[in-house]
Formats: structure tokens, sequence, C-alpha cells
């Protein structure tokens, strides 16, 4: 018999730039519910931020470790969470299965000159976005996530967002 769980965990994705740690926050404030970013989950877990990790052990390491501070994260909440997960997070081994068997995962998707808007200044602070041109650096990004980007519970994209734009999703999210 499968147990029945009586908390919620939303996870948003997205790629760099779109806001997920920022709409997480608002969520959570909005609705009265926890809230974590999975780079601090990792943070503190390993002592290091994640772009310090992932320069000094690579990105097989980092990916792990994001895998192993997922897992614990779902291992641990009794509450109704939101979590702001990493770019890449449900890109990797069965990262996006799992979110989705354990909660209810939303893909954050501004159009492109919000997320360029966003990440102009820190481009040198995201190590996968160093090393060429922002646009196009963003757009090889896109090509290899898209995909499992799109297996998401709900996506809202299209324009430059609000909090009204969630609603409906985290109605369908608490029920």
């Amino acid at each position: 018999m499968q147990q029945v769980k009586h908390y919620r965990i939303v996870f948003l994705t997205g790629m760099p730039g779109s806001g997920k740690s920022y709409w997480s926050r608002q969520l959570a404030a909005h609705h009265g519910l926890a809230h974590t970013d999975l780079d601090k989950e990792l943070e503190q877990r390993t002592g290091l931020t994640p772009p310090v990790f992932f320069e000094q052990y690579g990105e097989a390491a980092f990916r792990e470790e994001e895998r192993m501070a997922l897992n614990a994260l779902i291992a641990r909440e009794r509450q109704d969470i939101v979590v702001a997960c990493g770019g890449g997070t449900p890109c990797f081994f069965d990262n996006m299965q799992r979110m989705k068997d354990n909660g209810v995962v939303v893909f954050v998707h501004p159009p492109r000159h919000v997320l360029i808007r966003h990440l102009e200044e820190e481009q040198h602070l995201r190590p996968l976005l160093r090393g060429g041109e922002l646009e196009a650096v963003l757009d090889a990004l896109w090509e290899r996530r898209a995909a499992d980007y799109r297996q998401a519970h709900f996506q809202i994209e299209g324009r430059e967002l609000s909090l009204a734009d969630f609603e409906p999703v985290m109605a369908a999210a608490l029920l």
C-alpha cells in the first residue's frame, strides 16, 4: 500500500535567470509556505557555494551532490514547501521523475530577452555560462535542456511573469 502524503512540494525549474529563486520566495510568502533553494541545500551539504564546488570538483561531482541534496530534501520534508531548483536539476539522473513522483514540478520560462537581462551582470559568476557570447551560450544550453523542462507538470511561459501567473498552478498544487 502506497503511503499517502499530506504535504506538497512545489519544485520550480527552468533556465538560469528565469527567476526560480525569486518566484519561489514570492510564492512561499504569498501562500504562507516554507521555502528553500536547492543551491542552498547543496551549499549546506558541501560547505561550498555551487559555483565554487563546480569549479573545484567539476560538473559530474556537482550533479551527484545536487542529486543527493534533492533526495535528502524529498526524504525529510513533512510540510508544504516551495523549492527553487538549479537550472540543471531536472536534466540529470532520474531527478525529474523523482520530483514528479514527490511533488508538483513547474517549468518557469520567461522570454529569452528576460533571461539575458537577468544574466548580463552575473554571467561570469555562473560556470556553465562562461566562455562565449551570452545569447549563444543560453541557446546551446536551451537545446540540451528543453526536452527535460517540458516534462514538468505545469509550464508558465511566454512573457514577463507576475504572481497571478502562478495562481492556477498553486491552486492545483495545493489541493
